[in-house]
């Protein structure tokens, strides 16, 4: 028993999943009971299995590699939190642009643990739909892991926020009417141009 933390990102260093597991590794040697599933594959696959198969806590750690839309979203309904560590990548010099996985946790109503990096700050109110850390810190992220393990409550009040967020900013709806927007400006713009 415990919680289930689930990542879907693509393994790669701008989403920094070895940050990842090493932060649920340190929350776990802190007295987190729970596992961690990273769904997704890319370059990091070989570095987080190897930080998997170093770990104490290997069978608390499941890589899955890439998934069906319809197992992502059976993992998002599994979940209580829902995690990413962002982060200017080192080798790809690529940030996240705006995480779209990250969005689709808040649909779900799952409480998100993230970085304030790249788009995730866009998107997550940090103490009102997750718990956004300084990128890099693997400790601050395993602490959240912790303090949302042992507060239901809140996990239900950050996921439930969460969802109204995605309804009220991000749903397919708006996303059209925006675009809609966009580009009537644009076309405005070309037809007074001639």
């Amino acid at each position: 028993t415990g919680v289930q933390t689930c990542a879907l990102p693509i393994l790669i260093d701008c989403k920094s999943p070895d940050r990842t597991i090493q932060a649920f590794v340190m929350a776990l040697a802190k007295g987190l009971r729970g596992n961690l599933i990273l769904a997704g594959d890319g370059p990091l696959r070989t570095t987080c299995e190897l930080l998997r198969q170093r770990s104490p806590y290997r069978e608390s750690i499941k890589i899955l590699g890439a998934v069906s839309w319809n197992k992502a979203q059976e993992l998002l309904l599994e979940s209580d939190i829902y995690t990413q560590h962002n982060i200017f990548g080192e080798l790809s010099h690529q940030s996240e642009a705006l995480g779209v996985s990250v969005l689709e946790a808040m649909s779900y109503a799952v409480p998100v643990v993230g970085t304030m990096h790249g788009g995730v700050v866009e998107t997550v109110i940090d103490g009102q739909t997750g718990i956004l850390n300084d990128p890099g810190d693997v400790e601050a992220q395993a602490n959240s892991f912790l303090r949302l393990a042992h507060d239901p409550s809140l996990r239900q009040t950050l996921g439930n926020a969460g969802r109204e967020r995605v309804a009220n900013y991000f749903s397919i709806e708006k996303e059209a009417e925006q675009l809609k927007q966009i580009m009537n400006v644009s076309c405005t713009k070309v037809q007074n141009e001639y």
